[in-house]
């Protein structure tokens, strides 16, 4: 029993840290560009719309590398 607690505890470890690095990549993706733009004043709707698109390339890339 203790051989399969072992196993189920490391591959869950294992997962859990995949997870909590995948939305720490997400959160800095989306937080610096709307903040760098931000400082230079441009409108919500741009600094948004900028910040989306750059969430969406990190999303592709960081869950090619780090799932696959």
């Amino acid at each position: 029993m203790d051989i399969v607690t072992e196993s189920l505890k490391q591959s869950f470890d294992e997962m859990a840290m995949k997870l909590i690095t995948f939305t720490i990549v997400i959160l800095a993706a989306y937080s610096i560009p709307y903040l760098l733009l931000g400082l230079i004043r441009l409108p919500h709707f741009i600094k948004h719309s900028v910040s989306v698109l750059v969430v969406l390339g990190a999303f592709y890339f960081s869950f090619a590398r780090i799932f696959t």
